[in-house]
């Protein structure tokens, strides 16, 4: 298959799960619950063309800025779980769970949802 074939495939794909996944459940935040973002127009022109193209194939209709975040937070979490599953923390950090707690506690905070937040019980 041609790389270029393989991209048509897996790019809609992936866009579809984007929205699925994440998308969905932060556009009913964002119209429940907004939360601070930066406006369009503090965003370099740059980014909120790629933003803009982004919100255009995902379907997450949501301000560029809270789309921002959205990245960001699985940005985020992507990296912690990654760090974890190869080992890199270890043996500094042995007790994982409570570096990805303190993560999503920064996380919910920024989406202004820091004071109801509580860890599992362990």
């Amino acid at each position: 298959m041609a790389s270029s074939s393989r991209k048509e495939i897996v790019v809609p794909v992936t866009n579809r799960l984007f929205r699925v996944l994440w998308g969905t459940e932060h556009m009913r935040l964002w119209a429940t619950r907004p939360y601070p973002v930066l406006a369009d127009d503090e965003l370099d022109p740059r980014l909120r063309a790629q933003i803009t193209d982004c919100r255009a194939a995902t379907g997450v209709e949501i301000p560029q800025g809270a789309l921002i975040v959205m990245l960001s937070c699985g940005h985020s979490m992507y990296s912690q779980v990654a760090l974890e599953v190869f080992d890199h923390f270890t043996p500094l950090i042995t007790d994982q769970e409570l570096m990805f707690e303190l993560l999503m506690l920064e996380l919910v905070t920024r989406m202004g949802l820091g004071m109801e937040y509580r860890s599992p019980e362990p």
